[in-house]
C-alpha cells in the first residue's frame, strides 16, 4: 500500500475518533442536563414532565441507570408498583453497583409481600453502601421478617456500633432477640430504652412491650431464676416446691410431679409439699395417691382445717364417705367459726337429708 494512502486512512480514523468523542460528549451533557431536568420535576411533584424527561435519556442512551431509577421513583409515586420494579430491574442489570435502585427494589418487593426478594435486594444495597444505616436497618427488618433472626441480631448490633444506643434502634434489637428466644436480652434491652429515652415513642414503645414480655413470661423468668440458684443450692427443697407451684399454675402436671418428688425425697417432714404433691396428683386424675399424700400432710399438720377440707373432698371423690364425715367434723371442731367450717355443716346437712330421703 502506498505511503500516501496509509497517510490518509489514519487520517480518516483520527478524524472519526474525534468526531465520536465530541458526539459522545455533547450527548453526556444533554444525558447530564435532562437528568437534572427530571430530577427536579420529580421534586417539584410534576411526575408526568418528569417520566417524559427520563425516558429521552433513555433514547439516548439505553443503560442509563440513573434514568431508569428517575423513572421507578416517579412510577412508585403514581402507583404504577409493577413499571417501577420493572424498569429498577433494568437499572440494576445495566448497573448493579446502583445500591439506591437495589434499596428501592428492596421496599417495592417488601411492599408487595415478597420477603425474600427484598431482602436479597436489601443485602445487596448494604454489600454496597455498608455504612448507610437505612439500608442496614431495612435488611435487619427483612431478616427479621425472613425469620433470620441472628443475622437480625447481627446487623442491628453494627448499627448500635456506629450510632448512638437510641430507642429506636434498641426497640427492634430487642423484638429479635425475643423471636430468637432470648427473652432475658430483650428484656434487657427493653429496660435501657425505657429509661433512656421515657418521653420519646420509641421509649414508650419499649415500656409497653416490656410489661407484656415480663407479665407473659412471668413464670419462665422465675423458672430460669430458681434454675440458677439450683446451680449453687441442688439441695433446696424450697427451690423444687416453687418449681412444682409455678409448673403446676402453667399446667404442666408431669414436670410439677417431678418438682415435688425432689421437694419431697430431700424433705420429707415439710406438710405443703405433700399438699403441692395431692394437687398435682388429683389433676393427674390419680385421686387415690392425691389422697395419701393429703394424709401425710395432715398427719405433719392436725389443726389444718383446710387441708382436712380437701381430704374430706376427695374422700368423697373415692367413695369413702365415712371417712370424708369424719374429717368434715373435725373441721368444725377446729375451726367453727370459719367458712370452711360452714361449708362442712352444710355438707353434713346434705347428707343427713339424703339419708332420711331413702329411708323414707
Amino acid at each position: 500500500m502506498k505511503k500516501s494512502k496509509i497517510i490518509f486512512i489514519t487520517a480518516v480514523f483520527i478524524l472519526l475518533t474525534i468526531s465520536l468523542i465530541f458526539i459522545l460528549k455533547k450527548n453526556d451533557g444533554k444525558i447530564q442536563q435532562l437528568l437534572k431536568d427530571g430530577d427536579l420535576h420529580f421534586e417539584e411533584a410534576r411526575f408526568e414532565e418528569a417520566v417524559e424527561t427520563y425516558k429521552q435519556v433513555i433514547e439516548i442512551s439505553k443503560n442509563s441507570s440513573e434514568a431508569r431509577l428517575g423513572l421507578a421513583k416517579c412510577y412508585t409515586q403514581q402507583g404504577k408498583i409493577e413499571e417501577a420494579i420493572k424498569e429498577l430491574l433494568e437499572a440494576t442489570k445495566y448497573h448493579d453497583t446502583n445500591h439506591e435502585a437495589h434499596y428501592l427494589l428492596s421496599t417495592l418487593y417488601f411492599n408487595n409481600f415478597k420477603y425474600e426478594e427484598a431482602l436479597k435486594e436489601a443485602e445487596r444495597a448494604v454489600e454496597l453502601s455498608p455504612k448507610d444505616t437505612g439500608y442496614r436497618s431495612f435488611a435487619a427488618q427483612m431478616y427479621d421478617r425472613t425469620k433470620k433472626y441472628g443475622k437480625a441480631i447481627e446487623a442491628w448490633e453494627i448499627i448500635l456500633k456506629r450510632e448512638p444506643r437510641k430507642s429506636m434502634y434498641l426497640v427492634p434489637l430487642a423484638g429479635a432477640y425475643y423471636r430468637n428466644g432470648e427473652i432475658e436480652k430483650a428484656i434487657e434491652l427493653l429496660k435501657e430504652a425505657s429509661l433512656s429515652e421515657p418521653e420519646t415513642q420509641f421509649g414508650r414503645i419499649a415500656a409497653s412491650l416490656l410489661r407484656d414480655i415480663e407479665k407473659k413470661h412471668e413464670n419462665e423468668l422465675r423458672l430460669r431464676n430458681l434454675k440458677r440458684e439450683l446451680d449453687f443450692n441442688p439441695d433446696n427443697a424450697k427451690i423444687y416446691f416453687e418449681m412444682a407451684n409455678i409448673y403446676f399454675e402453667d399446667e404442666k402436671y408431669k414436670k410439677a410431679e417431678e418438682a415435688a418428688k425432689k421437694a419431697l425425697s430431700i424433705n420429707s417432714e415439710n406438710s405443703d409439699y405433700y399438699i403441692m404433691m395431692a394437687k398435682v396428683l388429683e389433676k393427674m386424675k390419680n385421686k387415690t395417691e392425691a389422697t395419701k399424700n393429703l394424709e401425710k400432710a395432715v398427719k405433719l399438720s392436725p389443726k389444718d382445717y383446710k387441708t382436712i377440707l380437701s381430704l374430706a373432698g376427695l374422700y368423697f371423690q373415692i367413695e369413702k364417705q365415712s371417712d370424708a364425715i369424719k374429717r368434715l367434723k373435725q373441721v368444725i371442731f377446729l375451726a367453727p367459726d370459719s367458712e370452711e367450717a360452714k361449708f362442712a355443716k352444710n355438707k353434713l346437712n346434705e347428707i343427713e337429708k339424703s339419708k332420711r330421703k331413702v329411708k323414707k
